[in-house]
């Protein structure tokens, strides 16, 4: 007898959960991977190749040489240069989340106290977009625009999203685009802790309304 070769794609928030799914669903055939392996898989840029993490390290340490680093405390040395990137690519990575820029903040009181520090932020950030357009690579934080990968979203009937909730506008915006070419599910429980997400799902066209607990969204359709 054939194995039962599922055509739906089931989307998780970690590894871990995508692991453990397809151990216990040994005999179907699923397809399944991670939310950020989902994104990477479907939204790109044209005619470029994503940089790799090793490189993009290299190229953002490039970029510091061409600015006064020391202004922010940063020393020039590479092994101090290290110690500082996560905190530099988490700054510009969640920036990219909300779809915000440097200019967006800065008139957030949180932000008044460090403009000079925006100030060369947002030059290391002017200077690493332009090595990756040099190297004719891109990385998401540095993306505006991107094309839906069609031909991959057409090979599953559904996708069917499991997650805690905690989905970043950027995430959204790439979801809302996928759920016009395939039915796209998402699944998660809203609680006080991730109420705030109903105002980003009013954003893509879905009216919570006041639901709670165990939620199915229906993204193509905008209903609950």
């Amino acid at each position: 007898m054939p194995p039962n070769i599922s055509k739906t794609l089931f989307v998780f928030q970690t590894s871990r959960q995508v692991q453990n799914f397809l151990f216990n669903n040994q005999n179907t055939f699923a397809h399944a991977c991670s939310l950020s392996d989902f994104i990477d898989k479907t939204a790109l840029v044209e005619n470029r190749f994503k940089i790799s993490d090793s490189a993009r390290l290299a190229l953002l340490r490039n970029s510091a040489l061409k600015v006064d680093m020391g202004r922010l405390g940063f020393e020039r040395s590479f092994l101090d240069f290290l110690s500082h990137s996560d905190f530099l690519f988490s700054f510009f990575e969640e920036l990219r989340a909300e779809q915000k820029s440097i200019d967006d903040i800065r008139g957030e009181d949180i932000y008044a106290a460090f403009e000079d520090h925006l100030g060369l932020l947002e030059q290391l950030f002017l200077q690493y977009k332009m090595e990756l357009e040099r190297l004719g690579v891109y990385d998401f934080i540095s993306v505006d625009r991107w094309i839906v990968n069609t031909p991959y979203l057409k090979n599953f009937d559904e996708i069917v999203i499991e997650s805690m909730g905690l989905f970043t506008a950027f995430e959204l915006s790439i979801l809302s685009e996928a759920a016009a070419v395939v039915p796209l599910k998402l699944i998660f429980t809203l609680d006080e802790y991730n109420r705030k997400m109903a105002k980003k799902f009013q954003s893509v066209g879905v009216d919570i309304g006041d639901a709670r607990g165990r939620l199915h969204i229906d993204l193509g359709a905008k209903k609950l």
